[in-house]
């Protein structure tokens, strides 16, 4: 008895050491973070929407860089396409070239070894938002979320794909792995420099800032803003740009566990006659992920909103598109922790030809996706309700 009475009072005091610990460090990075405004920019912009195309081309650039390579993911594997990748850098460094790659504390896979090896071939290599006190179990829920990589300070990428062979479709649960990636040639491009400095900085690593890592920049076609996000202000931007629709909304997200505010918008949205669309995937990469989810969306269907389940491969991709005028291609998820916890990059895209572009890939996608109607959740197992109601208390951290 006294035992067991020992171990609640424990698991209480850890309770309480938890949420003690998640306020503290909430209200820190929100009093903390500032919001920046961003410049337009005009780069050359392409788009890519498969894992081979990525890598084909994110190589392609790396083997003709000259100066320097800079790459952020959140997640780095040392498996099939995450050595490629590694082998290729550690040619370029020792060739002369300026190589980092810095990975998100959780999201590095790859070994000590792999990382030595990296090093001694003249790689910086860093961790970025590693979990420390006091705020302990806070920072270890605040990842750097962001995808983009700056090759010679003119050749800029951002968007959903990691280094891992999930995402050339090798990982069979999932198969096909659809994503969507921008690829920025000219302005726009120290956008991009300048936030992976920023985030190099917070790692405390030292190295040496070149003067060249702001080149002289040409301006293209397209018209985008790139903007930072830190666990902060992305809800409100999000909010904003819905709030411009007229007639339609296109939604695309590998996760929807959504603030109030963004259900209650998507809600009244379809209730007052735009077309409101959002694309899921079936299949879920992480543990009651998508319990979590039914819920919201089985009252978005119930109130009018189109939604497909994409079951096909899995799907990654993060897009927004208001009234084919305005769009988002992002590393951010619709979902708390891309809102309150994560850093995140988000490209805004103003030119048609952008836009359109994106909106036809999403209609396809949809296309050959299964809708969701309310009979289906009808037919839920009682097993799937108890995962749903264990999911909605978790829901922040999911």
């Amino acid at each position: 008895m006294i035992i067991a009475l020992i171990v609640l009072v424990l698991l209480l005091l850890i309770i309480v050491w938890l949420r003690v610990d998640y306020v503290i460090g909430y209200k820190k990075l929100h009093t903390n973070n500032h919001t920046s405004i961003q410049e337009s920019r005009y780069p050359t912009l392409s788009f890519i929407a498969t894992g081979e195309d990525f890598f084909d081309q994110l190589f392609a650039d790396i083997r003709a860089a000259h100066r320097h390579i800079h790459l952020l993911f959140y997640i780095f594997k040392d498996d099939h396409i995450g050595s490629r990748l590694i082998k290729l850098l550690e040619e370029k460094a020792t060739e002369g070239v300026d190589v980092i790659v810095m990975v998100d504390w959780l999201g590095n896979k790859l070994p000590h070894k792999t990382i030595k090896r990296m090093q001694e071939s003249g790689i910086l290599f860093t961790t970025s938002h590693t979990p420390a006190f006091p705020t302990l179990f806070f920072s270890l829920n605040c990842r750097n979320h962001r995808k983009i990589a700056i090759i010679d300070g003119k050749l800029g990428y951002v968007g959903g794909f990691n280094a891992g062979d999930e995402y050339l479709g090798r990982d069979p649960k999932f198969g096909f792995w659809r994503d969507l990636h921008l690829r920025l040639e000219g302005d726009g491009v120290q956008d991009l420099q300048k936030q992976f400095l920023v985030d190099l900085d917070h790692t405390k690593t030292d190295y040496f800032n070149r003067n060249d890592y702001y080149p002289h920049l040409a301006k293209g076609a397209h018209t985008v803003r790139l903007i930072p996000t830190d666990g902060h202000y992305l809800e409100d931007l999000l909010m904003e740009t819905l709030q411009k629709a007229k007639s339609s909304i296109l939604l695309g997200s590998p996760y929807y566990i959504p603030s109030d505010p963004l259900q209650e918008l998507l809600i009244n949205s379809a209730q007052n006659g735009i077309s409101v669309k959002l694309i899921l995937p079936q299949k879920s990469d992480h543990p009651l992920v998508k319990e979590g989810s039914m819920p919201y969306v089985q009252r978005l269907v119930e109130s009018g909103v189109d939604v497909y389940h994409y079951d096909q491969g899995f799907y990654h991709a993060k897009a927004l598109v208001i009234d084919q005028s305005l769009a988002w291609v992002s590393t951010a998820n619709l979902d708390k922790r891309s809102f309150y916890l994560n850093s995140e990059m988000t490209c805004m895209l103003y030119d048609q030809k952008s836009i359109q572009e994106l909106i036809t890939c999403i209609q396809h996608d949809m296309q050959i996706s299964e809708k969701v109607t309310k009979e289906s959740f009808q037919k839920r197992s009682l097993l799937s309700k108890s995962k749903e109601q264990m999911a909605g208390l978790l829901s922040g951290l999911l």
